[in-house]
């Protein structure tokens, strides 16, 4: 899951695993590991991306199959839904 997540991050966002290793200063075989599965990201790897992608480092563990675009949508309405009921209260 997060494999298939980190690929479909890395084309939306135009990279390629060469570029996004440079940029975690690792190698492409390792991005290519991860995006298969293969092996696992370290915490501070996951950080980055994180920052890399602009996502939450949770992204990557959630089960659904979503676009970036999507999830930030989502992210955005349950905090606007928060703020509405803290209003409302």
């Amino acid at each position: 899951m997060l494999g298939v997540k980190l690929k479909m991050l890395r084309k939306e966002s135009g990279l390629s695993q060469e570029e996004l290793a440079n940029r975690l200063h690792t190698t492409r075989t390792t991005i290519s590991r991860y995006e298969r599965n293969i092996s696992v990201p370290t915490a501070a790897d996951l950080i980055s991306l994180s920052k890399i992608f602009n996502v939450t480092v949770d992204y990557f563990f959630h089960e659904q199959k979503e676009s970036k675009a999507k999830y930030i949508l989502k992210s955005t309405l349950t905090w606007f839904k928060k703020m509405m009921y803290l209003f409302i209260v």
